[in-house]
């Protein structure tokens, strides 16, 4: 399978390919944390929001 990683001016991951799985619309809090994407597997997207603890470890995620 083939793996594609995209990236923006600032280093923050855009996108990524992973065979017929792509994750876009990646969102990113003040800490650099991931905060919400979009997961599409086959054609069919799925959007996520994590959640954080204080130390940074994900405690939900979401479907939006």
């Amino acid at each position: 399978s083939e793996m594609c990683i995209r990236d923006s001016s600032s280093n923050n991951v855009t996108a990524i390919t992973l065979g017929d799985t792509q994750y876009s619309s990646l969102t990113y809090g003040a800490s650099g944390n991931i905060t919400q994407f979009t997961e599409t597997i086959n054609g069919t997207a799925k959007t996520w929001s994590l959640t954080y603890d204080s130390d940074f470890l994900i405690t939900a995620i979401t479907e939006v």
